[in-house]
């Protein structure tokens, strides 16, 4: 069975579409496309970034966005965890779902911060002049 990556990319040739043509499109680089189709996550942004160049991409690839996108919240571990308890109560199920959907927003938020710090930090350490003796 494909992966997520491996299934756009079979989508996009199927339809004889270059990452090239989605990028001018889209507005999104090659790189970033290509990590998509390799299943590289964590050379994405992050966030709703990554969602949104899914959307963009299923998009105009003619795909279900919204499929499309439930299919990279599972394969890059971002899909909040199913769950196992019963609910009865239609209300308790409501604030389940407002519960699970803010700690997905909370997991992103803290991924995007720890990935802003790594970023500065490596600028930093770029734009320090070296110690010479």
């Amino acid at each position: 069975m494909p992966s997520f990556g491996q299934k756009l990319k079979l989508e996009r040739e199927k339809r004889k579409i270059t990452l090239e043509q989605i990028s001018v499109s889209t507005k999104i680089g090659i790189r970033m496309l290509q990590a998509l189709e390799e299943d590289n996550f964590n050379q994405l942004p992050g966030g709703i970034f990554n969602r949104g160049f899914v959307r963009a991409y299923s998009r105009f690839l003619g795909l279900d966005e919204d499929q499309t996108i439930a299919d990279y919240m599972q394969a890059s571990g971002d899909a909040p965890p199913a769950s196992t308890e019963t609910v009865s109560h239609e209300e308790g199920s409501r604030e389940n779902a407002a519960h699970e959907e803010v700690a997905g927003e909370n997991r992103d938020r803290d991924k995007d911060r720890n990935r802003d710090k790594d970023k500065v930090s490596r600028l930093e350490a770029r734009a320090a002049p070296s110690a010479m003796p």
